[in-house]
């Protein structure tokens, strides 16, 4: 991360106006300096959460603060699109799996896209998240469709 801080913590719809895009339920978009965490609703019962920036223990209460309200609806299928994350630490991997025990501990289904930067890819590879069942990719049955109806940021 780069030390700078924006002055405080945005969430709400677009860029942090407004209720989110659908149904008003959840924020559209949380961001604290550089990264953020934009939530899509491609289909109805699916969020995609597509994270971008570097995220790190600074930023687990932006995440814990857009994916918590997606653990209070049964049956969701949750998206955590790494694909746009330059770097990632333990910390957010923590709050990642407290996001996966909250949505299928509901009766939904979690995964996630891990992206390519090999920061990000590396931390993954090490604490054993890319051996995990949760773990897609673009070329999946079922989930190639969903991602590619994601806005295209």
């Amino acid at each position: 991360m780069d030390g700078q801080d924006s002055g405080g913590l945005a969430a709400g719809g677009n860029r942090g106006e407004g209720p989110a895009a659908g149904n008003g339920e959840f924020p559209a978009v949380a961001q604290y300096g550089g990264p953020s965490c934009e939530l899509v609703r491609p289909v109805p019962g699916v969020v995609v959460a597509v994270l971008a920036g570097e995220h790190d223990v600074t930023t687990v209460p932006l995440l814990r603060q857009v994916l918590a309200p997606l653990s209070r609806n049964s049956g969701l299928l949750v998206v955590i699109d790494l694909s746009r994350v330059t770097f990632i630490d333990a910390a957010v991997l923590t709050a990642l799996g407290g996001a996966e025990q909250a949505v299928t501990g509901r009766g939904g289904r979690f995964g996630l896209l891990p992206g390519t930067a090999p920061a990000v890819r590396r931390v993954l590879r090490l604490t054993g998240w890319l051996r995990r069942p949760c773990v897609v990719t673009p070329d999946d049955t079922g989930f190639s469709g969903l991602l590619a109806a994601r806005a295209v940021r």
